[in-house]
């Protein structure tokens, strides 16, 4: 099976969306376990691309499997700096889909978003 790796379109946030809470119901991985109601005029990757940050999908048959994003921390002193933020679906773990995730999203910082990537464990 072919895994594509893309920038977030709005077509993708609800594949997105459901991503997201495949990845919260483990209870391992994210730091939030339950997510208000789903609105996709507010959703959290309308931001990114919005301002152009980085925020990547992989795909498997157009469904999201994966995603990886780098938030700017909005202090402007600390405007520089980005969270990331990434998972993927139980199935497709190991796969190295991270590691492409990963690669694209930093690839992304270097045209200028952020200067320095950090992870809250």
């Amino acid at each position: 099976m072919s895994i594509d790796i893309g920038y977030i379109t709005q077509d993708m946030i609800a594949g997105w969306r459901k991503a997201v809470e495949l990845v919260a119901a483990e209870r391992v991985y994210l730091g939030r376990v339950t997510f208000p109601p789903f609105y996709p005029e507010r959703a959290f990757p309308l931001k990114h691309i919005e301002n152009n940050w980085p925020m990547y999908c992989a795909l498997a048959d157009n469904e999201v499997v994966a995603w990886c994003d780098i938030t700017p921390v909005d202090i402007p002193e600390c405007a520089h700096r980005g969270i990331l933020g990434m998972a993927v679906i139980a199935p497709f773990r190991h796969s190295g889909i991270g590691r492409r995730l990963l690669q694209t999203c930093l690839e992304h910082c270097h045209n200028g978003t952020n200067e320095r990537v950090e992870l809250t464990v």
